[in-house]
C-alpha cells in the first residue's frame, strides 16, 4: 500500500518551527494510518547526526488514526519546540505536542523530513496498539490498515538560538532522551 508525505516549513522563528505535512493516499481503497506523531521527524545536521526527541511527559492516552479515502490527501499540522526553548507552562501553549517534546538542536542548518512506518512490529508507546489492533479500528470503520513505509521530501531549515531567559536558571529535571 502506498501513501505519499510532503512537508513543508509554514513558519518559523528562534523558539518555534511549524511545519505542515500533507499525507496522500495512492491506494484503490479506503485506509487507516496511525496519526502523524511528532517524533517521526528526524532533523539531521551538517555532519549527518540525527538530533534527539526530549520529553518532560510520559503518558498513555488513546490511539488515533486518520482516514485517506482513495486519492485523498489530508494535512497535520506540527509544532517543534527546540530544546534550547524554556519549557512552557500549561497555559503558555495549547498544543500539547509542543509542551511535551523538545528537539535537541543547536543553532544551524538542518535536513528535516518526516519518516513512517507500520509492519508486524508497529507499537504506539502512548497507546500500547500494536498491527492487530490498528485492523480492528480499520475493520470498524470499514477501512484497511495500511502497512508499509513511507518517507517525506527532505527541506532544510537554519534554526538560530532564543536570547537566553533573564533568570537562566531552572528548577525543572532535564528532560528524558527519547530515541
Amino acid at each position: 500500500m502506498s501513501i505519499a508525505l510532503a512537508l513543508e516549513c509554514v513558519g518559523q522563528t528562534a523558539s518555534q518551527i511549524l511545519l505542515k505535512l500533507a499525507i496522500t493516499s495512492h491506494e484503490p481503497h479506503r485506509i487507516l494510518i496511525p496519526f502523524p506523531q511528532i517524533t517521526g521527524l528526524q532533523f539531521t545536521d551538517a555532519k549527518r547526526v540525527d538530533a534527539e526527541w526530549r520529553t518532560h511527559l510520559m503518558i498513555h492516552a488513546s490511539w488515533s488514526g486518520l482516514v485517506l479515502n482513495p486519492g485523498e490527501s489530508k494535512t497535520v499540522r506540527l509544532s517543534v519546540r527546540p530544546a534550547s526553548t524554556p519549557h512552557p507552562t500549561r497555559n503558555d501553549q495549547a498544543d500539547s505536542d509542543y509542551r511535551r517534546w523538545a528537539i535537541s538542536i543547536t543553532a544551524g542548518r538542518y535536513d528535516v523530513r518526516f519518516s513512517m512506518s507500520v509492519d508486524g512490529n508497529y507499537f504506539d508507546g502512548d497507546s500500547h496498539y500494536r498491527l492487530p489492533d490498528v485492523e480492528k479500528e480499520a475493520r470498524e470503520l470499514e477501512a484497511r490498515a495500511w502497512v508499509g513505509e513511507a518517507k517525506s521530501n527532505v527541506i532544510t531549515i537554519e534554526h538560530t538560538e532564543p536570547p537566553a531567559p533573564p533568570n537562566a536558571a531552572s528548577a525543572e529535571a532535564p528532560p528524558a532522551s527519547v530515541s
